[in-house]
């Protein structure tokens, strides 16, 4: 469970990662239009809509960022309760080892004394 939890986590966090890189694809596009000479105006005009469509996806993209960015922490969450619950299932089941360790040692112990006391009295 802890490890499904862990790779949703690492999957979630992935795809953030590459939304972002998209977004910085996108600023690369703009500042090397802006890079560009205008000799004309229907150059400049090409650029100014190309400027205003790139501005258009970087905007939908850092929506679809705060999307996962959401999914990310909450798949995040999911892991810290799974690593508890992996935890805590460990530790009882250590104090269930433990206590029949105990049980068994106890049950040694009287057949020892069972077998020294009827020795004794042979």
């Amino acid at each position: 469970m802890e490890s499904l939890a862990k790779d949703a986590y690492l999957d979630a966090r992935a795809s953030r990662i590459e939304a972002e890189a998209v977004v910085l694809h996108i600023e690369e596009r703009r500042a090397e239009l802006l890079a560009e000479p205008c000799h004309t105006i229907e150059v400049h005009q090409a650029i100014d809509a190309m400027m205003i469509r790139l501005d258009d996806e970087v905007r939908a993209q850092k929506t679809v960022i705060s999307v996962l960015a959401d999914e990310e922490e909450h798949a995040l969450g999911e892991w810290n309760r799974a690593k508890q619950e992996y935890k805590a299932l460990l530790k009882l089941h250590d104090k269930a080892l433990e206590a029949h360790q105990k049980e068994e040692e106890l049950e040694e112990q009287k057949n020892l004394d069972e077998w020294a006391t009827t020795k004794r009295v042979a």
